[in-house]
């Protein structure tokens, strides 16, 4: 007589967890896409944002780099008392050179869309061998719906980059 006994109550337990199996609701399908096309869209919106934050980032980075590399190049025409030059190739990569005809002491390349314009009467960026710039005019960084224009000036000595 124990063995029914067992069952029943087994049975009992079965029931009890049927029960409960019963009343919750799974979710539809129609229910997952709207949560799939609402959380894709937040995806799409994020992701916006950062890249946009992230070409700006580039683009400044780069902007800074070229003044560091154009007063490095400076500093090195007066350590070694010899005229160098500065030269941006296509808009694409700056190029310094020792002497009009000597090969590049220094390249540097330019991110992926973003444009480079020296404006001089010799579309080049010129020091003696003091340190002096040869030619004033214009730098213009352009990427993609940013632009930033620098003058190129001499003040106390240094090159400088004026907005």
């Amino acid at each position: 007589m124990l063995k029914p006994h067992r069952v029943k109550h087994q049975a009992i337990v079965m029931n009890r967890r049927s029960r409960f199996v019963s009343n919750e609701y799974g979710h539809t399908l129609i229910e997952m896409l709207a949560v799939l096309f609402v959380v894709s869209i937040i995806c799409l919106v994020v992701f916006q944002f950062s890249h946009k934050k992230l070409v700006h980032y580039t683009f400044m980075k780069t902007v800074d780099q070229f003044e560091l590399t154009i007063r490095a190049a400076q500093m090195q025409a007066i350590e070694e008392e010899n005229a160098i030059f500065c030269y941006v190739e296509f808009g694409k990569r700056l190029l310094i050179h020792r002497g009009y005809y000597d090969a590049p002491i220094y390249v540097q390349d330019f991110p992926e869309g973003m444009s480079v314009y020296v404006v001089t009467a010799s579309r080049r960026i010129d020091f003696n061998s003091f340190g002096n710039i040869y030619n004033t005019g214009r730098i213009i960084f352009e990427m993609g719906d940013e632009s930033i224009s620098y003058s190129i000036n001499m003040g106390k000595g240094r090159f400088l980059l004026l907005e």
